[in-house]
């Protein structure tokens, strides 16, 4: 297979939460990274035609897992052998490890991938092979890919 280069941007999309005029004090938000619950949700198993990604988070120490914390599948669009991937806040796959840094994602379509840890839109790492460019991970539908345990500092 001939290799060639690829060049990925890392597109950010920022949604806006807006509250009525006509409230006096609306209800606070939840993060579900201050969520009070001992675990997160475990997704389900993902139909035939979907997939989906289960891994855990650790410090680049290897040993302290980021707990609660926030996990992005941003797609990679790909043209003329180049490709680009993007994080879209509104409509990127995406979860949060439990206490232990693992993680499973929700079903999602099958395709290729970038992992994006932490805050999509302020302090992140994204997940890079050994040459430094970010890592594409391939999905299929009806399987669930392990990627392990990453390991990241977060700026």
């Amino acid at each position: 297979m001939a290799s060639k280069s690829f060049f990925f941007a890392l597109v950010l999309s920022i949604t806006t939460v807006s509250a009525l005029a006509a409230c006096s004090s609306p209800p606070p938000l939840i993060s579900p990274l201050k969520s009070p619950m001992a675990s997160p949700v475990i997704p389900p198993t993902p139909g035939a035609a979907e997939s989906a990604v289960k891994g855990a988070v650790m410090h680049a120490d290897g040993t302290t897992p980021f707990d609660r914390i926030e996990v992005f599948f941003a797609a990679v669009t790909r043209q003329n052998g180049e490709g680009i991937y993007v994080v879209n806040t509104a409509s990127s796959p995406w979860t949060v490890t439990s206490t232990d840094g693992a993680f499973k994602s929700f079903p999602m379509p099958p395709g290729e991938y970038v992992i994006v840890v932490g805050d999509p839109v302020g302090k992140n790492a994204v997940i890079t092979d050994k040459s430094g460019k970010p890592k594409v991970w391939q999905t299929v539908a009806g399987q669930v890919l392990d990627v392990g345990t990453l390991k990241v500092t977060i700026p």
